[in-house]
């Protein structure tokens, strides 16, 4: 009996320390170790991925593609398809760029405009100003129409006069002051060493004053610059209701003709040119739009070609 008794504490013994021992820890340590570093593993590949598109950049060739797809509409200093896909990667980079010297441009014709995305949005009318607001190495950060648009640089010093439009018409004056104040200095000096070289006569000093004395003071000219002739034209086409709209170029009726420089002559072609719109095509019905471009000028006249609608 004590035998058997020994046996059965011995047995249940060995049963106690066998129900003691546990085997599971191996796995239950290993697995959430496993997932912890899957984790950590996608983690870098999605941030890694991230940055790669944030860095991608669109050539100028994909940026040019979306052009001829644009549904433009007319607004006061742009033509834009504001409806564009805004969406995509980041190809205009902010972070890069940096304030501007230059605070304003004057274009004198028109830029393409571009959003961060790197699509052409549209472009900007001729004969209007942008406000400068950052630049990095290839674009200009600028405001017009109150929206924040990109311009290449090089499109924009192409055609633009770095300040108002005010300051490039004052520019083009004091140029064509200086160009006049020129030539008189030289026929001054001219006339001056005509008389001097005459040195056997006793009186070149007297011919010498007198010839200095008849050179005519400078004179206000009665001519526009060719800028200024269309500067003048556009205004009063523009303030008679006529609206700019280089679409017109190769759709609609045109033709050439030209504007003579003679102050009052720009002034009498637009007169002249708004009753004609106001009578318009043989059907009584107005023209409301016009574009020009300049082709060619002379010291008489600047040449142009005209679209109407």
């Amino acid at each position: 009996m004590k035998k058997n008794l020994l046996a059965v504490m011995i047995i249940m013994a060995l049963v106690l320390a066998g129900c003691g021992k546990d085997t599971s820890p191996a796995m239950s340590n290993t697995e959430p170790s496993v997932k912890a570093e899957a984790t950590i593993s996608e983690s870098l590949e999605s941030t890694e991925k991230e940055e790669a598109n944030k860095d991608e950049e669109i050539s100028d060739g994909e940026i040019a593609d979306n052009k001829d797809v644009l549904n433009l509409k007319e607004y006061e200093y742009v033509f834009e398809d504001r409806d564009i896909d805004k969406d995509g990667g980041i190809a205009i980079h902010y972070e890069s760029f940096s304030p501007s010297d230059i605070v304003s441009y004057y274009l004198k014709e028109s830029v393409d405009l571009y959003i961060d995305n790197g699509k052409c949005i549209g472009y900007t009318k001729p004969d209007v100003e942008i406000s400068v607001i950052s630049e990095n190495e290839d674009w200009y950060l600028i405001n017009v129409d109150g929206n924040d648009r990109y311009a290449k640089i090089d499109d924009v010093k192409a055609v633009g006069f770095p300040g108002s439009r005010k300051e490039y018409l004052d520019s083009q004056q004091e140029t064509a002051k200086e160009t006049e104040s020129a030539d008189i200095v030289t026929q001054t000096n001219e006339t001056s060493q005509s008389v001097a070289s005459d040195t056997e006569s006793p009186v070149s000093e007297t011919s010498k004053q007198d010839a200095v004395a008849e050179v005519p003071a400078p004179t206000q000219s009665n001519k526009y610059t060719p800028e200024e002739a269309i500067a003048v034209y556009r205004s009063a086409m523009e303030g008679g209701g006529i609206a700019w709209n280089p679409n017109l170029k190769g759709v609609t009726s045109w033709g050439t003709g030209w504007i003579y420089l003679e102050k009052g002559q720009p002034e009498w072609c637009a007169s002249t040119d708004l009753e004609s719109f106001a009578m318009g095509d043989s059907g009584g019905n107005p023209w409301t739009e016009y574009y020009l471009e300049v082709t060619s000028s002379d010291e008489s006249a600047v040449y142009i070609t005209a679209w109407h609608n």
